[in-house]
C-alpha cells in the first residue's frame, strides 16, 4: 500500500513544529489504500468540507475503521491506514507536524497509552481548535508582521487544545459504568454526518451499536450528557457552519443535505444554536 503524495504550496518551519500547505492527492487512484507510520505528530484541516477525501481510517492493529473527518489527528509512531472511498475535487489541506520531544513535553501525552488513546485519536476537535486551525490558514496564505511568532503561538494553542481534548475524554471514561464505548460514539458521529438527507431514527442509531432503542435513549444521555436529538442537531449544526463558510452551495441544499425538511426548518435550527440566521452567518464570514 501507498501513503499520499502530495503538492506543496507553502511551507513554514518554526521551533519544533513545520506547516504544510498542500493538496494531496493517490498516485494511483484505482487502488485507494493507503498506509503509513508518521514520525512527527500530526493535525491537519481540510480547507474544504465539501472537497475533500472520504472514507474509513484506522490506527495500529485496531480492529475498528471510523469515517474520515476533516480534522485529524495522527500521533507518532503509530501504524495506520486507510480506504478512499471519493477524492474528486479534492481542496487543499493544512498540516502541522510537530516534533515528537516538543508534542510531548506540551502535552504530557504519552505515546504508549493503549487502544483507548488510539480510538479517542479519530475525534481529537474542539472549537478552540478549529478556530486556531482556521487562523492559522489565514497567516500561511497571508504572512504579516511576526510571521513567524505568530505560526509558533498558534501551534503551541493547537497542542495545548489536544491535550485538554485527551484529558477530557479521560474525565468522560472515568464517569461512565456501562456507557457507550468511545467507538461506539465515534461511530454514531461518523453515522450522523454521512446521513445527507436522510432522516436519522434513534432504531437506526441502536441498531448500528447492537442494542435496543430504550437501552440507546438511557446510554446515550449518561455517556454524553445530551439527548440523542440534541447531539444530532449538535453535530449538524457543526456541519452547517462549515458547509456555510464555503460559500458555495445553496442554503436550500445545505438544509437538504444535513437532513431538515425545509430551509425554514433548518434557518430555526440553526438560529436556536447560534442566535443568527444562515444568510447573516455567511454574510458575517465574508465580511
Amino acid at each position: 500500500m501507498k501513503s499520499w503524495q502530495e503538492g506543496r504550496v507553502e511551507t513554514v518551519a518554526v521551533d519544533g513544529m513545520v506547516v504544510r500547505l498542500c493538496k494531496p492527492w493517490l498516485l494511483n487512484a484505482d487502488t485507494p489504500e493507503l498506509s503509513g507510520c508518521e514520525t512527527t505528530y500530526q493535525v491537519g484541516l481540510w480547507t474544504s468540507e465539501s472537497c475533500r477525501p472520504k472514507g474509513q481510517f484506522r490506527f495500529g492493529a485496531h480492529a475498528d475503521s471510523m469515517p474520515m473527518g476533516r480534522i485529524s489527528y495522527v500521533p507518532a509512531g503509530v501504524k495506520w491506514s486507510a480506504t478512499i472511498e471519493s477524492q474528486e475535487d479534492a481542496r487543499a489541506a493544512l498540516f502541522c507536524d510537530f516534533d515528537p520531544g516538543r508534542f510531548r513535553n506540551v502535552t504530557g501525552l504519552d505515546p504508549d497509552e493503549g487502544s483507548r488513546h488510539l480510538v479517542a485519536c479519530h475525534t481529537v476537535t474542539t472549537p478552540r481548535m478549529q478556530q486556531a486551525l482556521w487562523a492559522l490558514l489565514e497567516e500561511v496564505n497571508m504572512p504579516g508582521f511576526g510571521h513567524h511568532m505568530s505560526v509558533e503561538a498558534l501551534g503551541q494553542l493547537i497542542m495545548v487544545e489536544v491535550a485538554r481534548y485527551f484529558r477530557g475524554v479521560e474525565t468522560i471514561d472515568e464517569r461512565r459504568c456501562k456507557g457507550l464505548s468511545d467507538v461506539q460514539v465515534a461511530r454514531i458521529r461518523g453515522f450522523i454526518e454521512e446521513s445527507s438527507g436522510q432522516r436519522i431514527t434513534i432504531r437506526a442509531i441502536a441498531d448500528l451499536c447492537g442494542i435496543s432503542s430504550s437501552h440507546m435513549r438511557r446510554v446515550f444521555k449518561e455517556t454524553t450528557g445530551l439527548s440523542l436529538g440534541a447531539y444530532v442537531e449538535q453535530v449538524r449544526i457543526a456541519r452547517a457552519k462549515a458547509l456555510l463558510g464555503e460559500n458555495r452551495l445553496p442554503l436550500k441544499q445545505i438544509a437538504f443535505q444535513l437532513g431538515f425538511a425545509n430551509p425554514s426548518a433548518f434557518s430555526a435550527a440553526f438560529r436556536r444554536a447560534t442566535g443568527s440566521t444562515p444568510r447573516n452567518y455567511r454574510l458575517a464570514l465574508a465580511a
